[in-house]
């Protein structure tokens, strides 16, 4: 049953932000630059909002998201590996859900001292499909008739194959 409906702005299809401390991604209590908290101060709720208030629809907001596997924080996951004296790399890996829209997405590094930040680097990350669903996709949007007419020739050899398997087993 719908109450009402409720619209988000400002909300990236993808975020995904993982840390070197935990403290930058897990302290409530922080300025909240960093991870849902940043988030928070950017998403902007408007419509049907109810009375527990924006607060409890954002927890609702990040509860989906992440199911979805669209959102997601992870505090302390980044390693920092040194490569030399004066060099280090930064290291970290999570699982893409296969609900991510193909697109350009970009990554965002920041290196902090002392809760400032003192350099930062973006790089681009893109995300395509691959193999058949690339292949089903461009046959959908590029050739929609001959998408259609192999999606009936499907069905109905998979009808003709389970009458087949199926023939002698009775009605119910």
């Amino acid at each position: 049953m719908n109450v009402g409906e409720v619209v988000v702005r400002n909300a990236p299809s993808l975020y995904l932000v993982m840390s070197t401390d935990p403290r930058l991604l897990s302290n409530p209590d922080g300025e909240g630059r960093w991870g849902y908290q940043a988030l928070d101060k950017q998403l902007e709720f408007s419509g049907a909002i109810p009375k527990a208030g924006k607060d409890k629809l954002f927890q609702e907001f990040l509860k989906l998201k992440e199911s979805e596997g669209l959102y997601g924080a992870f505090p302390g996951a980044l390693k920092v590996v040194a490569t030399s004296p004066d060099h280090a790399s930064v290291e970290g890996q999570f699982s893409l859900s296969d609900k991510i829209p193909p697109a350009n997405y970009r990554i965002h590094c920041f290196v902090l001292n002392d809760g400032k930040v003192v350099d930062q680097k973006t790089t681009a990350f893109p995300v395509e499909m691959q193999g058949m669903p690339a292949i089903l996709a461009a046959l959908a949007y590029d050739h929609a008739t001959v998408y259609g007419l192999v999606a009936i020739i499907i069905a109905i050899l998979a009808g003709l194959i389970t009458g087949l398997i199926f023939k002698g087993k009775g009605a119910h």
